[in-house]
């Protein structure tokens, strides 16, 4: 991965850390995560586990590995990725594929 994709990665991921805080969640971030989730949002008793891609592809293990982590920690798994200025949020644990957006500048989370 070179450092401008990089770059890009970690704009996006504090760009969504913003948004889940401005909606009342306490997050954090995996800094240069290569676990099962970039950023960790808890909000009254939610636990949701976040990867997020900076395209809409997120590769089959990383999906497994979200989905596992999201089980053993009694949460939600979500993927999430910006297009045209929208988030896209995919909920990948528990089974069910709901899916919202966030435009860019709103600070409410529809999941």
């Amino acid at each position: 991965m070179s450092k401008t994709s990089y770059r890009k990665g970690v704009k996006l991921e504090y760009e969504l850390k913003e948004l889940l805080e401005a909606d009342g969640f306490f997050v954090v971030r995996s800094a240069g995560s290569h676990g099962p989730a970039d950023l960790v949002a808890l909000k009254n008793g939610e636990i949701l586990l976040v990867q997020v891609q900076k395209d809409g592809h997120l590769p089959k293990w990383k999906e497994d590995a979200l989905k596992l982590a999201a089980k053993r920690a009694g949460g939600w798994g979500y993927f999430a990725y910006k297009v045209k200025g929208m988030w896209h949020l995919r909920q990948v644990y528990p089974e069910g594929h709901v899916t919202g957006t966030v435009k860019g500048g709103t600070s409410k989370v529809v999941p």
